[in-house]
């Protein structure tokens, strides 16, 4: 499959209807809906393909878990500025949405290997020197070496845990954390299992990166003041209704990034190999990460994020498309309008991670200031996003008997006739973007038809 190339020239920005235009050129594009790889170096794109057509892993999970590996790793090591009283951090909140088979978990698997080694380091580490701690433990008291403290492990990944437990984490790891949970639905369900209710609120709090607390009968109350959490899982469709159900009205849903791509086949099996170079690279980046990225040390030995600030063009390019969009959006309705608020907070972010990735990966040469390609690059992204949410959005309230399908199904649906042999169905199908073997696995469905006859089948909608 071939990455979107989707790749507006903001040439003429003296020009205020030039992003308008570009906009509403993107929005009137029929494409398929898929993420734009092209926001990635060309290396990322390749491997990204390279997973899809090796494993079978689809495009769109692939690079939606690569953005929340990097995310990670970024941490609270920095942030983007567009002015004064303008930031943002890069942590994310994303969802993968597909059918069971589809491989929404193995791209995590890839895009995490590297925090896992890292994580494997760490605690040797940190058994080496508890082993060194605890012997000093067993002499007499006045042989002790009290310049010897006990270790602490820095973890980088969650997926159980207390919220005690993740402001512990929280509190030894300034770098901040990433939560993974492979089913989000029963994180999602377990929210308010702690704390009367009151940890989505918290969660609120999080990927607004403000102050983090737990309060406890029996115990201090654990506060962490700059915490930073990007939270990734996976869920397939017909759970979704469940788990995003009433998250509406505190804005809980909106602040959830999806991928939700149509026309999923089950991936075949094929006897070819990863290029394990490509392999490295990835990790390389990784690695790159926390090698390279630290904090800024103030006097007092606080530890202080560096600040990204874009470059004169990018900013012009970031505000033409902020107006535009909002103005865009003034005429929608309140969820809608909410929805995009979040959109244009999150647009700062992918300018953050989408400037790291190329910095890290030598596209771009200036460490501390993103170029108008990173600030184009972060509209396409933000565009995406904002169109999956209204997909995902249109999806959990409507009740219709579409509900669950993609537009492939649909399409198929709407263009057969009442009663239809299968053979004719074939040439509807191949129109519709869909597979034999997926046509006769969605005619199977008593849902939507009944088989009359060999061959024979009828529309029950």
């Amino acid at each position: 499959m071939v990455a979107n190339k989707i790749n507006p020239d903001f040439s003429d920005l003296q020009n205020p209807e030039t992003i308008t235009s570009h906009l509403q050129e993107l929005k009137s594009q029929e494409n398929d809906g898929r993420f734009p790889l092209t926001v990635f170096p060309e290396f990322l794109q390749n491997y990204i393909d390279e997973l899809q057509a090796v494993l079978g892993y689809p495009q769109d999970f692939t690079a939606g878990a690569f953005l929340y590996s990097v995310s990670i790793g970024i941490g609270n090591t920095r942030v983007f500025e567009l002015k004064k009283g303008m930031r943002a951090k890069a942590n994310i909140f994303l969802t993968l949405v597909g059918r069971p088979g589809v491989h929404k978990s193995n791209p995590f698997q890839f895009a995490l290997r590297r925090l896992h080694e890292i994580e494997r380091n760490i605690e040797k580490e940190y058994l080496k020197e508890l082993a060194i701690y605890e012997a000093e433990q067993e002499k007499p008291l006045k042989e002790r070496d009290t310049t010897i403290k006990k270790p602490i492990l820095t973890n980088y990944l969650l997926n159980d845990f207390t919220p005690e437990v993740l402001a512990k984490e929280l509190g030894t790891n300034t770098r901040g954390l990433g939560i993974f949970a492979d089913e989000i639905l029963g994180w999602l369900l377990n929210l308010n299992k702690y704390n009367g209710g009151s940890n989505e609120e918290s969660y609120l709090s999080l990927w607004n990166g403000f102050g983090y607390k737990v309060s406890r009968a029996s115990k201090e109350q654990i506060t962490v003041r700059n915490p930073f959490v990007s939270i990734a899982g996976t869920i397939q469709p017909e759970r979704m209704k469940k788990a995003f159900s009433g998250k509406e009205s505190n804005g809980f849903l909106d602040r959830l990034l999806f991928i939700y791509p149509d026309g999923l086949d089950s991936p075949k099996w094929n006897g070819d190999n990863i290029d394990l170079s490509n392999d490295d690279h990835f990790d390389n980046i990784i690695t790159d990460l926390y090698r390279k990225l630290d904090f800024n040390i103030n006097e007092y030995g606080d530890r202080l994020p560096m600040v990204i600030t874009p470059s004169e063009k990018a900013k012009e390019v970031i505000i033409e498309w902020q107006r535009s969009f909002a103005s865009s959006n003034d005429n929608e309705d309140e969820d809608t309008q909410s929805l995009g608020a979040k959109i244009e907070n999150y647009f700062l972010r992918f300018n953050l991670i989408l400037h790291i990735i190329a910095w890290i990966t030598g596209e771009e040469s200036e460490e501390l200031v993103s170029s108008e390609q990173t600030a184009r690059n972060a509209i396409i992204l933000a565009e995406y996003f904002f169109a999956q949410a209204q997909k995902v959005r249109s999806y959990i309230y409507s009740n219709d008997i579409y509900t669950g399908l993609d537009q492939s199904k649909i399409s198929f649906l709407e263009g057969l006739p009442k009663t239809f042999k299968a053979e004719n169905a074939k040439a509807v199908a191949v129109d519709c973007g869909m597979s034999n073997g997926g046509m006769y696995r969605f005619l199977a469905s008593s849902k939507y038809f009944k088989k009359i006859a060999h061959g024979v089948y009828e529309k029950i909608i």
